[in-house]
């Protein structure tokens, strides 16, 4: 491989797939910032939380974006699944615990919108790799 690193690199990829591994690698570089600002300014049990959407967001892109439908029992496991994280961010809501304490509710905009960017990001780089 090291002698023809210019094939594996460049010349082997298909000059039509640019545009996708482009918008790839820029996605993956934004879930990485929105990753990291959430885990500084959040608890980490949000940020795990919402992070684990992903595969439900995944679901949902399909269906509108490629038209794969899924099954009856598909759905009620994502759907159960959606309202175990749901319950468990209200139930952790209370807690007073973690470095948001000392942050007013107008600083939290930021990070509070590259949490919610996460799942879609995730299931956005998913769908591109179809």
């Amino acid at each position: 491989m090291n002698k023809r690193i210019a094939h594996y690199m460049y010349t082997s990829i298909d000059p039509s797939h640019y545009t996708s591994l482009a918008l790839r690698v820029v996605l993956g570089m934004t879930m990485l910032v929105c990753v990291y600002t959430s885990v500084k300014y959040l608890p980490l049990v949000y940020v795990s939380l919402v992070s684990n959407l992903g595969p439900l967001l995944t679901a949902v892109f399909s269906y509108f974006y490629l038209g794969k439908g899924l099954g009856k029992l598909d759905s009620g496991v994502l759907l159960c699944s959606f309202g175990g994280v749901v319950l468990l961010i209200l139930g952790t809501a209370n807690d007073k615990e973690g470095p948001t304490q000392n942050l007013s509710g107008l600083y939290l905009i930021l990070p509070i919108i590259t949490l919610l960017a996460q799942p879609v990001i995730g299931a956005t780089q998913s769908i591109l790799l179809r």
